[in-house]
């Protein structure tokens, strides 16, 4: 017998052989390859989030619009743990209000996760004029944030970021704003964040 044919012979043997044993409960482990999975919050992100912007010229006419997924920075991750759980350890201290404050900027510098502020910040932060939860039904909770800012020269607008104050204190997300939306005096930008926490 050739040499390649008795390795093939011994190999069809010892599968047959395992494939009986497991099969008569002889074997205490199935003789399976397992995969490992990485726990996960409901089996996915805990937070993730959502931009919206849209910029109206002063007759009401949408100039642009933008949607994207914006990132929650490593600021926002340690203050919604702190907030959720309270340890007054962390640094900075995460001790402050809502997140609900909107600003926007002009740098076109890629979000980071050790962002901490915007990176050229334009006009001042607004307050949410809309606040919506809505309730998780197995898919997630959203917290809708949003408001309008009214541009007084003109701008490129490149970033946006969610606060806590109205000014200082922790960023919670900022989002790149690809292509760049160029906005003039009197025009309206409204920019809506979604955060939904769970799958």
């Amino acid at each position: 017998m050739k040499p390649y044919k008795t390795i093939a012979l011994v190999g069809v043997v010892f599968a047959l052989t395992i494939g009986m044993l497991g099969a008569n409960g002889l074997l205490a482990t199935p003789f399976v390859i397992a995969n490992t999975a990485t726990s996960t919050i409901n089996g996915d992100t805990p937070l993730k989030g959502h931009v919206t912007l849209v910029v109206s010229d002063t007759e009401g006419k949408i100039k642009a619009y933008r949607q994207m997924d914006n990132l929650v920075v490593s600021v926002g991750e340690t203050c919604t743990g702190s907030r959720l759980f309270g340890d007054d350890t962390t640094t900075p201290k995460c001790s402050g209000g809502l997140f609900d404050f909107i600003a926007i900027g002009t740098s076109t510098q890629a979000e980071a996760t050790g962002d901490t502020a915007l990176l050229a910040q334009i006009l001042t932060r607004q307050q949410d004029t809309t606040k919506v939860l809505n309730n998780s039904t197995g898919t997630g909770a959203t917290s809708v944030i949003a408001t309008t800012f009214t541009a007084t020269g003109n701008a490129a607008v490149a970033e946006s970021g969610l606060f806590d104050a109205s000014s200082g204190n922790h960023m919670f997300a900022r989002k790149l704003i690809s292509p760049v939306v160029n906005v003039v005096s009197g025009d309206q930008l409204t920019i809506t964040w979604t955060i939904t926490t769970g799958s």
